[in-house]
């Protein structure tokens, strides 16, 4: 079974651009990985910033009142089903 040689890296820079076959000595694909991982990086640190902004939202949305009965001003928290609020 006969395999194919990598490519050289000079004789990849003759040609003048990247010919997108995954080359093993590709002298254009390091620049492409670098803005890759660079996106990448912002990407997630994007995603874990709201990640964890709407976890702390959360835990404020029920502190939010718009009435009051007799068990929230003894300091308990209201029913569900807002019985308590008749």
């Amino acid at each position: 079974m006969m395999q194919d040689k990598p490519l050289s890296r000079e004789f990849l820079i003759k040609q003048g651009s990247c010919c997108n076959n995954n080359c093993i000595n590709c002298p254009y694909k390091k620049n492409n990985m670098k803005i890759t991982k660079k996106l990448c990086g912002v990407l997630l640190m994007t995603l874990l910033t709201i990640c964890i902004l709407g976890f702390y939202s959360c835990g404020t949305v029920d502190k939010v009142t718009t009435h009051s009965c007799e068990l929230m001003e003894n300091g308990q928290k209201c029913l569900p089903d807002h019985s308590c609020c008749k």
